[in-house]
């Protein structure tokens, strides 16, 4: 039988207390300061071991266990809570919703085989949105068009025809995107709000991406920047939105080949990758998901 923790502390405690009940005369005796320490070491360790076991490493350790056809032991994986990156040692409170997933799609090239933010109208279209529907620029940037930007920069990502793999060009059929929707959304937002930080004459962004099947030359991406003048940040904004995109909003390409796929995973970002070595004390195989 396997006990975790927890459950080991909670026959310790049992034991513990039947031994106060049969020698409370002794313990009587001693100095009443002796009793205090005993107490507050219990307590402390019985924290200390409540504390890990609510570690995203508990989960980490669970999926392994739970799991093993993943494989994601020594593997890049990144981890959310409640729809924000995290690392390791965070600790969970209840109702926390914990997510492990690969690197988001960055569009490298492959080896082989390998909405916070809306318009003032409740019924305005949203800024930042993952859809299966077909995407446009005119689309993009009319949500951003405003009476006081005289400037529309936009750009727009095309599914190619070819895939660069270590092995040469390959023919691509058609991409298939998958998205952590809810995360990525706010991840989008999250974009948005440091454009506007950097370029503080920019007053709109709006960020739309596919999910499904996306054929050759459709856009995957599409995205409006909007300033008063050309000069005040639109351009170098939109440069900013879709590298920050690749790097941390959790979007998954699949490439889709005549004899096969692969899903594609973007570069490391060193802050979020969790799969550098971790202690053996971090991890409580006991832990559920």
């Amino acid at each position: 039988m396997n006990l975790t923790p927890l459950a080991v502390l909670g026959l310790i405690s049992a034991a513990l207390l039947g031994v106060i009940g049969t020698w409370s005369d002794v313990l009587g005796r001693l100095p009443w300061w002796r009793l205090v320490v005993a107490a507050l070491v219990v307590g402390l360790a019985y924290e200390f071991i409540a504390v890990r076991a609510r570690r995203v490493s508990a989960r980490w350790a669970a999926a392994e266990r739970l799991f093993p056809s993943l494989r994601i032991t020594g593997r890049p994986v990144y981890a959310a809570v409640n729809q924000q990156y995290a690392q390791l040692d965070r600790v969970l409170a209840e109702g926390d919703v914990v997510a492990l997933f690969p690197p988001v799609s960055g569009g490298t090239e492959i080896a082989q085989g390998e909405n916070t933010q809306g318009g003032s109208m409740a019924n305005a279209p949203k800024l930042f949105e993952i859809t299966d529907q077909p995407l446009s620029l005119d689309d993009v940037a009319s949500r951003v068009n405003r009476p006081d930007c005289g400037a529309i920069a936009t750009f727009s990502g095309v599914v190619r025809g070819e895939t660069a793999t270590d092995q040469g060009m390959r023919s691509t059929d058609f991409l298939g995107y998958e998205a952590y929707t809810e995360m990525a959304e706010a991840m989008l937002a999250q974009i948005g709000a440091e454009i506007k930080q950097r370029w503080p004459k920019v007053q709109a962004v709006s960020i739309l991406h596919r999910v499904g099947r996306c054929e050759i030359g459709e856009p995957s991406v599409v995205i409006a920047v909007a300033t008063p003048h050309r000069g005040d940040g639109c351009f170098e904004a939109c440069r900013y939105a879709i590298e920050r995109l690749k790097a941390i909003v959790p979007i998954w390409k699949q490439e889709n080949w005549s004899d096969g796929q692969v899903w594609v995973e973007g570069p490391r970002q060193p802050e979020l990758d969790l799969s550098r070595p971790r202690q053996t004390s971090d991890l409580d195989p006991g832990a559920e998901i």
